[in-house]
């Protein structure tokens, strides 16, 4: 498994949590929604990298 996709989720939900906590007022269900995937999306990125 190459790296490349998980790095591009971590990118896309890293972004649009940037998104949900910048509006006013904080748009939390965009935020709520998008940290597991952070999370997710990194650990998957490290798996690729130590696999």
């Amino acid at each position: 498994m190459t790296p490349w996709q998980p790095l591009a989720a971590f990118f896309n939900y890293s972004m649009w949590t940037a998104y949900g906590v910048m509006e006013k007022p904080k748009d939390v269900p965009i935020i709520v929604a998008n940290i597991p995937g952070i999370i997710l999306g990194f650990i998957t990125f490290i798996t690729a990298i130590v696999h």
